[in-house]
């Protein structure tokens, strides 16, 4: 589907940008924005980049991961604190391990006893998360424009970090929809958006509000996305969003 918001955006986000003394030419937008149908262009593009990418973005400032991060541990550990079985935690999109990376520093890890999960269609970025040594338990290659490949209330945590600016808010399946399936009753799903694009997914996370298959624990609007990188600054910002799964649909 066509979405001229969204590509406007992507236009914006995907132009080659001067970096240090060279030059990192983003992904296409042909092949993040319709990440559904070229899903070999868009794992490339992100091989591609996996060796760079986590001096790229600290050099910008992101900080998100920890954010999300801090709003999973603090949701645990009011909640399944004592819970018999491994933690079971999903990072969707999980890229290089960031996400992975923060909530270890939370206690929540595979060195931990924690079960955790990266998927993302980058191999080159999953060896990268490998890297950060005890972190993940699974490492798993697919498509996040695809079904997931994971049971019904698979995880008790699920996030996405970045990665609702290259997916279309309508396509089917729709991604926020089988964040929802996999999570577990009672279990949390974390997502973020970038201001620019909010609006877009309104109705998506209206419709799982209003069909009671998830309720709100927290929103979070205004933080920083890229402080320093020289686009976007303070430009665009980040929205966190937190939801308690409460059932499986039919």
């Amino acid at each position: 589907p066509s979405c001229p918001v969204l590509e406007r955006a992507m236009q914006h986000l995907l132009r080659p940008i001067a970096l240090r003394a060279r030059r990192l030419t983003a992904p296409t937008l042909g092949s993040l924005a319709n990440m559904e149908r070229a899903p070999k262009a868009v794992r490339g593009e992100y091989d591609r980049w996996a060796g760079d990418y986590e001096s790229d973005v600290t050099s910008w400032g992101y900080a998100v991961p920890g954010i999300v991060a801090n709003e999973l541990a603090g949701y645990y550990a009011g909640r399944n604190a004592d819970a018999p079985r491994p933690l079971r935690v999903l990072d969707a999109g999980a890229g290089t391990g960031l996400l992975g990376t923060a909530l270890a520093a939370k206690g929540i890890s595979k060195a931990d006893g924690a079960d955790l999960t990266a998927f993302d269609i980058s191999i080159q970025m999953l060896q990268a998360a490998e890297d950060h040594g005890s972190v993940y338990t699974h490492l798993k290659e697919g498509n996040l424009a695809e079904p997931l490949p994971f049971e019904d209330s698979a995880f008790d945590l699920v996030a996405c970090v970045g990665v609702l600016t290259y997916m279309h808010p309508t396509a089917e399946p729709n991604i926020l929809e089988e964040l929802r399936r996999v999570t577990a009753p009672g279990g949390a799903i974390s997502f973020t958006s970038r201001s620019d694009l909010l609006h877009l997914w309104d109705p998506a996370i209206q419709r799982l509000t209003d069909l009671n298959l998830w309720k709100e624990v927290r929103i979070r609007h205004g933080l920083a996305y890229l402080p320093g990188h020289p686009e976007y600054a303070d430009r665009i910002t980040v929205s966190t969003f937190l939801f308690e799964s409460i059932g499986i649909s039919s």
